[in-house]
């Protein structure tokens, strides 16, 4: 395995997490799930360090690499879709029976049934 077949092995991994890949994923490990932040961090390593040394070691970290940013980002997508069901749930909402019912002022409502009787002719 040559350094520039490594290379575009790398590429097309970053390409393929780039099309899924949500802003904030890795704010939200870290204070979220840290052990998950942390084993992304491990196999970036890992990547690194067997670049040029061990060709299959580094096509295993790779596919790791890819399999832990897919759960990364799945989880940042639940959670955010879980706080966006809370804040619709929890927003302040005024009950019917509270809605304060506001009558027409009486000329204006006088006005509509004068015109609607005229347009009936009577």
């Amino acid at each position: 395995m040559t350094e520039n077949s490594n290379a575009e092995i790398w590429d097309s991994a970053t390409d393929e997490i780039a099309e899924i890949y949500q802003p904030g994923t890795f704010d939200f490990l870290e204070k979220k799930n840290p052990d998950l932040y942390g084993k992304i961090q491990s196999t970036e390593d890992n990547v690194n360090l067997f670049w040029t040394k061990n060709p299959d070691a580094f096509r295993m970290s790779i596919n790791l690499w890819k399999k832990l940013m897919r759960q990364a980002i799945e989880e940042f997508s639940h959670d955010r879709i879980q706080t966006m069901r809370i804040k619709v749930s929890t927003s302040e909402v005024t009950p019917k029976s509270q809605i304060e019912k506001k009558e027409p002022p009486q000329e204006y409502s006088m006005n509509i049934f004068e015109k609607v009787r005229e347009i009936q002719g009577e």
